[in-house]
């Protein structure tokens, strides 16, 4: 199946959804945007994406199945790309062990060598999924590494509140050079409010600051990392600004379903130009 998403945290969620629903390995790719409809199209094609949730579940007895996630969000158009993430989700009895996956699709699907994607598996930590700022190539700068797919363990209080009976699921979490990135970023916000005399302009700055990582997806993983980020606060007032911290400190709102904002490339493109007009 095919899901258009024109928000990252939609995208995301998408993600997580099917990685929860046992989806196991992943490509993916930023394309021009005037090539990828066709890049779609072929996909569609190669790996029949064009079903409906009742023939996906029906075919999965018998052999791999592909979902296909799509983004254009403000970074991406601004660059010109759409992000694809290329999912796939294995018969259950092919599930236990590691698997060659463009391998086992290649023979599902009739495909050539040629036709094959580098699939990799999400619970391979050295080449874990991987949410990345939207660059342009040739600009003098190094796309940052903001959200990644982990495996992480439940609270006590978690498994209560929500009646989970597993011990560990899925998450985005954000990724450690971006909360390093971050943390530098608070600290010179910190050195240039000490050189201003008001406390409340020196609040405002911090707040401003603070309010960036408090709009991120919010995750269970990204709400556990902004509320350890968050205790930093306290220090940085003493140590900078010689007195206690005023500002009020808040993590991202959980992320809940919603209905799906567009349905296919072309109201997913016109999405943006409604915007703009």
């Amino acid at each position: 199946m095919i899901y258009y998403c024109v928000k990252t945290s939609e995208y995301l969620a998408d993600i997580l959804d099917k990685v929860s629903r046992e989806a196991q390995y992943y490509v993916q790719l930023d394309v021009p945007i005037d090539r990828a409809e066709s890049i779609i199209e072929k996909f569609q094609k190669r790996y029949d994406l064009n079903q409906t949730a009742r023939q996906r579940n029906y075919r999965l007895k018998q052999k791999p199945v592909v979902d296909l996630v799509v983004l254009l969000n403000q970074s991406l158009l601004k660059i010109e790309k759409v992000r694809l993430c290329l999912l796939c989700t294995l018969p259950e009895e092919l599930r236990e062990k590691k698997q060659d996956c463009s391998e086992l699709l290649r023979v599902a699907y009739g495909l050539d060598k040629s036709d094959l994607e580098p699939f990799e598996s999400v619970q391979d930590r050295q080449n874990r999924l991987i949410y990345r700022t939207a660059i342009q190539v040739g600009e003098n700068k190094q796309s940052a590494p903001v959200y990644e797919l982990v495996n992480l363990p439940f609270t006590v209080e978690q498994r209560k509140q929500k009646e989970i009976d597993r011990t560990t699921g899925w998450t985005w979490r954000i990724h450690k050079k971006f909360l390093e990135l971050k943390s530098e970023q608070l600290v010179a916000t910190f050195k240039k409010a000490q050189q201003i005399k008001s406390p409340d302009k020196q609040d405002s700055m911090v707040m401003a600051e603070l309010s960036r990582v408090a709009k991120l997806a919010g995750f269970r993983g990204v709400r556990e990392d902004v509320f350890k980020f968050n205790k930093q606060v306290f220090p940085l007032y003493f140590k900078y600004l010689n007195r206690k911290s005023k500002v009020e400190l808040s993590v991202p709102s959980y992320e809940r379903k919603s209905k799906r904002l567009v349905s296919n490339f072309q109201e997913m493109t016109a999405f943006f130009e409604d915007l703009q007009k």
